[in-house]
Parts: structure tokens; sequence; C-alpha cells
């Protein structure tokens, strides 16, 4: 859908949280494998199933799809 650069990486064991600087379309954050190979500053191709995703206002308010 578009691209992002890495941010953050938050290690978790099992799940790694990827902070995502998504440009115009803010900031996201990913949940991946414990084992992911990305790095901050590096660029990601984002593609998602929008029936899995949850979207939120600039004041955190989930919003309705």
């Amino acid at each position: 859908h578009f691209d992002g650069v890495v941010d953050v990486l938050e290690y978790l064991g099992a799940d790694t949280y990827v902070i995502v600087d998504g440009g115009d379309a803010g900031q996201l954050t990913i949940r991946t494998d414990g084992n992911s190979p990305l790095r901050p500053g590096e660029t990601i191709g984002l593609r998602f199933a929008e029936d899995k995703a949850s979207f939120f206002d600039a004041a955190g308010h989930a919003v309705n799809r």
C-alpha cells in the first residue's frame, strides 16, 4: 500500500514491535516475528489486510471504519 521508514524496534521475545514513519499516513506500529531482520532507518514496503488493521485519530482514539 505504501513505503515507510523503520524508526524503532522493540524486541519482546517471540514478537517484535516495529514503529514505522509512514510519512503522510503517520506513525504505524507493526507486530512481526521476534527474529525480524529489520533495522532502524531501513525503508520498507507496507501491505496489510485492511480487515486486520486498527486505526486511531491524533488523540489516540479508535476510528470506526
